[in-house]
Formats: C-alpha cells, structure tokens, sequence
C-alpha cells in the first residue's frame, strides 16, 4: 500500500521556477517580527516598540514593555489557532501604558480566529469575539545595511575563509557571528550615520585563536558609526575601531537532491531520537529511518508518496497534536512529520512544512547557519 501525503496545487504558484521569498510565504506565512497598528479601537503609536513574532510555522510570542508572552499556533488555510502557553504579568511593565498595550496584545492573540496578508503586506487578524487587528512589518533603522553581508576585510587584513565571519543588520539590531561565538547589539541611526549600543556576546569555549578573532570582530562592529559605498556593492563600516569591509553574499540557487540533517528549529512537540537526515535524490527521498518516498516537487508544494515499509508506518502520536513525536535515526521524519512545502532561506537552509510547523535542515557539507 502507498500512501499519498500532499498533492501539488498549480493553481497556487505555478509551475517552473519560482523565486524563494513567493516560496517561503507559501511555507511560513506569517514568520518573522510585526508591528502592531491597530488591535480594535486601539491604535498603537509608530514609536511604541510593541512586537508580535512568529517563529518556525509553531511558536508565537507578544512584547510589549513588560516581558515575551507567547504560546504555539497552527495554521489551516486562513484559519489560525493559538494556545497561548504563559501568563500575562505587568508588575515589571516600564509603566502603566506599557501593562495596557501588553495586556491588549497578548489577549487578542490568544482569541485569533483568522488572518489575510493584504497586497501592501500589511497582516490582519480577525479575533473569534470580532475585533481586528493590523500589523506591518518593522522598517530597519538602516535601509542600505538591511540584510546579510560576509566580512570581506578586518583592517588591513583579509578575513579567514576558515572564520565565516557574517553580519546581519535587521530592523534596530546587529548580529555578528564567526565560527566560534556571537554578538548582537542595538543599532540607533544617529546625523548621517548611527551608533551600536548594549552590546552583548556568548561564551564558548574555543580556542585562543578563535576567541582572539571574536573579539577583534566584535570590537569592530561594537564601534562601527557610519558605512562608505565601495564598487562592486561592497561597503565599508567605519567608526572608533578598525573598518570592515563587507559584501552581500553569493546567491543561492538551491536544488533539493543532497543530503541534510536537522538543525535550528524544534517543530512544536518534537522531540529527538539521534541525528535526524533525509537524502533527496532527483525522484526519491529516504530519511534516517529508511522511509523512502516517490516525490514531485510543484512551486514551493511537495507531493510525497510513501513506500509500504514497517519505516514509513506513522507513529499513532502523529496523528494527535498535543502529543509529543519524536523523528530521528529510528523514528521517520516523513511518516511523522509528513512534510508538504519547502523552500531555502537566505542562508541555504531547508524550510520544510510539516504538520509540525517548520523543520529546518542544513544541508550535509555547509557551514552552520546562524543559531543552529
């Protein structure tokens, strides 16, 4: 017996090529940082820093001056559930009006009933007792450094190829990685130019030469106070410290046959047996379980057809959505995850839906992403 596990639907994006943003919104919509405007008769001022997050196609949270408020959520075409998981406490708000908006957030959220995307990408949720909420995507506070860049120089020095050293500027923030630690820090425009502020790094323990890079790095970014066009789309970053050089990286054009294991995302309720991998080649994928499956791909759908095997049975626990699955060496990705949709993100990593939420995949070979 063959089991069919997600059909393509054209209709949706089309067949041929399709670009990775059209992909992604098909398999996480809603993910990422938005603005409140507008939660009922509430507007919400542009200046508040009041934030509504989704993450990984299962896990929301609320910030609003007081703390991170969230819960799961799951998604059946524009029909959304929430399960708000934390209780909502004011005693540490910065003040009154921060307990108000918080309290107001938080509680819409938890009675979300439907949403749209609207054409000029503005998010609207309908609560189940009638009210209306808008929501926008945060600007950054530099539009030219917005995104990802690959630290080219440090100095007068070129920076290892070894290191990977990467910078992301999003929104009124910077992160910095190499291969060994992180850091992340505030970014405020300043005249023409901005200022880094409320630094802060993890601790690894790695070795002296790659905590000697950290530093330098960081350093650098730390003290960074304005940025100079150079050719080729390149940009330097200058201030107190040593300048860095930075380029946008390489394009990815991604293909799915090759090998990947899980990495940075936890889908809702699941937990691990081993290293969990799945191999696609140019008609098949087999995951570490040795469930192998027929697949077509369709925009950014997955049609999945599962071989009759003991491997590819779905664990009873996969078909309820409180209950905890676990995937991995012995436990099948596709029968317990069942994955439908999937696209490749700015840094090469495998987004796949699954009744889950989004299982994130690092392709066997690549550098790490980012917090994996």
């Amino acid at each position: 017996m063959r089991t069919i596990l997600a059909i393509g639907a054209s209709a949706l994006l089309g067949a041929g090529a399709v670009a990775q943003s059209d992909r992604m919104r098909v398999v996480d919509p809603l993910g990422g940082s938005w603005r409140p405007v507008r939660i009922g008769a509430l507007a919400v001022p542009a200046e508040v820093e009041a934030r509504l997050f989704f993450n990984s196609g299962s896990e929301y949270s609320t910030q609003a001056g007081c703390g991170n408020f969230g819960g799961t959520y799951s998604l059946d075409g524009a029909r959304i559930r929430t399960r708000p998981r934390d209780e909502i406490h004011t005693g540490k708000c910065r003040d009154r009006a921060s307990a108000r908006l918080e309290l107001a957030l938080a509680g819409f959220i938890a009675q979300a009933a439907s949403y749209e995307l609207l054409p000029d990408g503005t998010l609207r949720i309908l609560a189940r007792d009638g009210r209306a909420g808008t929501f926008r995507r945060p600007l950054p506070a530099i539009p030219a450094l917005d995104g990802r860049w690959t630290v080219e120089r440090i100095g007068r020095d070129a920076s290892p190829p070894a290191r990977r050293a990467r910078l992301h500027f999003r929104e009124h923030w910077v992160s910095a990685v190499a291969d060994c630690n992180s850091f992340g820090a505030r970014v405020t425009p300043a005249g023409g130019g901005f200022t880094v502020s409320g630094g802060a790094a993890t601790q690894m323990g790695c070795d002296r030469e790659r905590l000697a890079f950290d530093d330098r790095l960081f350093a650098a970014v730390g003290k960074a106070r304005r940025f100079v066009p150079l050719p080729g789309g390149r940009i330097r970053l200058e201030g107190a410290g040593e300048p860095l050089v930075l380029r946008r990286p390489a394009p990815l054009s991604p293909s799915l046959p090759g090998t990947y294991s899980a990495c940075r995302s936890n889908p809702r309720g699941v937990t691990y047996d081993g290293v969990a991998t799945i191999t696609f080649t140019r008609s098949e994928v087999r995951d570490s379980a040795g469930c192998t499956a027929a697949y077509r791909n369709e925009g950014a759908l997955l049609a999945l057809t599962r071989d009759g095997s003991k491997a590819c049975a779905p664990p009873p626990a996969s078909l309820n959505p409180a209950a905890d699955v676990e995937i991995g060496e012995r436990k099948s990705v596709l029968a317990a995850l069942r994955p439908d949709a999937y696209a490749f993100d700015e840094e090469g990593v495998l987004r796949l839906r699954t009744t889950r939420g989004i299982l994130d995949m690092c392709r066997a070979g690549e550098p790490r992403p980012f917090g994996s």
